[in-house]
C-alpha cells in the first residue's frame, strides 16, 4: 500500500456545498477507500480536515477506520500521524462509530457520515366500538375465555405501545360505531387522539380507549374515508414520513350505506388519491360472520388498499395476537428501499447534487449505486433517485437494487453526502 500524498483541507463554499470535506490524492487502492465507511449510515460533513501521512494514513484508508469528525487528520487504524484519535467518526484503534468517511470512485473527495434511517412511518387506528366488540351476548363473548374482545384488545394496544420495536413510530386513534351513529366521513377525519410518536403517545391512546365502550352499528365505509382524509392531509404537511390507515374490526358492514364493495372503494381510492393512503387490515374474527366469508373479505378490502389483511381469531390468546398483529403491520408499512433525508448540522444547507449511494452484501466488496433521473429510468438497471427530484424528502432505491437488497440478509446500505453525485 503506497502513502497518501500531500494534500489540503478546505472548508467547501457555503452557497455550492454544506458539508466540509476533504480533497486528498490518493496512490492506489481507491475501491477500499470508499469501504472503509460505516454501514446503514448517511453522511454528512463535520469539521474541517486535513490528511495524514505514512504508514498509519495507509493502512486508515485501506479500511481499518474512518475520519474522525472533530480532528485534524484522517484517522489510522495503525494510530498514523496527525489526530485522528477518538471522535464521532471512528477512533485510533481503527474502530468505526456513527459518522466517518468514505472516498468516492473517481473522484478526489472524501464524504462523512452519519447513521440513517427507513422512512418513518405514522399509523392512523381506526377502532371498531361496535356491539360485537364488547357485547354481554354468548354470541359476542369470546369461547372457553368469556371475555370481550374489546377488553382483549386493549391488553394488546397496551403491549405494543411499549415495544422496543415500536418506539419512534407516529401513532393516533380514532372510533366508529359511536352513538348517535355518524355517517358524515368529515367526523371520522380528526382522531381522538392525534398523531404523536410512541411511546409517548401510548397513554394517550389507552386513556381514550377506556373513556370509549362498544355498543353500535358498524359504519366502515365512511369511517375508513374519514381516517384516510386524515392520514392524507397529515401526509401533506409530514412529507418526510409515511402515514398509513389501520382498519380494525371483527364484524360485518352496516350503517351509512356501508358494504364490502363500498369499503373496497374506499381503501381503493385512498391508494389512487394524492398523496397515496394505503390501508390495512387488523380482521378479528367474530362469531356475527362465518369464518372463511369474513377473511376472505377483509382480504379483498385490503388487497384494495395494495396491502395484505393481518388476521386473528377470537380466542383466549386474542390479547397477544393482537399486538402482534399490529408490530407485523408496523414491520410491513416501513419501506424497505426507501430512506429518509436527516437534517443536516445546524447552520449546513443541503446541497442535494452532492449525494451518493454504495451497498454491502456480507462478506462482500463494496458495490457502488449510481443515480438515476426517475423512476421510470429504472427500467431493468440498478440505480437510485429522489422521490421528487425538484424538491427531495426521501431516496428510492429502483425496483431491481431494491429486490437486491432485501434478499440479502444483513445487507448494509451507505448513503454518502458531500460529493459530486454518480450519474448512471
Amino acid at each position: 500500500m503506497s502513502d497518501v500524498g500531500t494534500c489540503k483541507g478546505w472548508y467547501a463554499p457555503r452557497r455550492a456545498l454544506v458539508f466540509r470535506t476533504v480533497g486528498c490524492k490518493t496512490i492506489g487502492a481507491r475501491a477500499t477507500v470508499y469501504g472503509a465507511a460505516v454501514v446503514g449510515a448517511l453522511v454528512y460533513g463535520s469539521s474541517m480536515f486535513g490528511c495524514a501521512s505514512g504508514d498509519g494514513a495507509s493502512n486508515g484508508l485501506d479500511g481499518n477506520s474512518a475520519m474522525a469528525d472533530g480532528g485534524n487528520a484522517m484517522g489510522s487504524g495503525n494510530g498514523g500521524s496527525g489526530n485522528g484519535g477518538s471522535g464521532n467518526g471512528g477512533s485510533s484503534n481503527g474502530s468505526s462509530g456513527g459518522s466517518g468517511t468514505a472516498l468516492i470512485p473517481g473522484q478526489e473527495c472524501a464524504a462523512d457520515i452519519r447513521e440513517g434511517e427507513l422512512t418513518p412511518i405514522d399509523l392512523h387506528v381506526m377502532m371498531d366500538r361496535s356491539v360485537s366488540m364488547g357485547g354481554s351476548e354468548m354470541r359476542y363473548l369470546i369461547p372457553n375465555d368469556g371475555g370481550t374482545k374489546w377488553a382483549a384488545v386493549r391488553r394488546g394496544f397496551e403491549a405494543f405501545v411499549d415495544l422496543p420495536e415500536a418506539e419512534g413510530i407516529g401513532m393516533s386513534i380514532d372510533f366508529f360505531g359511536t352513538s348517535p351513529e355518524s355517517c358524515d366521513v368529515a367526523s371520522y377525519a380528526t382522531p381522538e387522539v392525534n398523531i404523536a410518536e410512541l411511546p409517548g403517545v401510548g397513554s394517550d391512546i389507552l386513556a381514550s380507549y377506556d373513556s370509549f365502550s362498544p355498543g353500535d352499528n358498524t359504519p366502515l365505509t365512511p369511517a375508513l374515508r374519514g381516517a384516510i382524509r386524515q392520514a392524507r392531509g397529515w401526509q401533506r404537511n409530514n412529507a418526510d414520513r409515511q402515514s398509513v390507515v389501520v382498519l380494525v374490526t371483527d364484524g360485518n358492514p352496516n350503517g351509512c350505506d356501508s358494504s364490502f364493495e363500498n369499503l373496497r372503494q374506499a381503501a381503493e381510492d385512498g391508494v389512487t388519491g394524492d398523496p397515496s393512503v394505503k390501508t390495512f387490515v387488523l380482521g378479528i374474527t367474530g362469531q356475527e360472520l362465518n369464518r372463511d366469508m369474513f377473511q376472505q373479505e377483509m382480504r379483498r378490502v385490503a388487497e384494495a388498499g395494495e396491502t395484505t389483511a393481518v388476521l386473528i381469531d377470537a380466542d383466549s390468546d386474542l390479547a397477544q395476537e393482537f399486538s402482534a398483529g399490529l408490530d407485523a403491520i408496523r414491520e410491513a408499512a416501513l419501506l424497505p428501499c426507501s430512506y429518509g433525508i436527516p437534517e443536516p448540522p445546524p447552520g449546513e444547507t443541503l446541497d442535494f447534487n452532492r449525494v451518493n449511494v454504495q451497498f454491502t452484501a456480507p462478506g462482500s466488496d463494496v458495490d457502488f449505486i449510481s443515480k438515476v433521473s426517475d423512476e421510470a429510468s429504472c427500467s431493468d438497471n440498478s440505480g437510485w433517485y429522489y422521490d421528487n427530484d425538484t424538491a427531495p424528502t426521501s431516496i428510492e432505491l429502483c425496483p431491481s437494487t431494491c429486490t437486491t437488497v432485501s434478499a440479502q440478509r444483513g445487507a448494509k446500505m451507505e448513503v454518502l453526502l458531500g460529493c459530486e453525485t454518480v450519474l448512471l
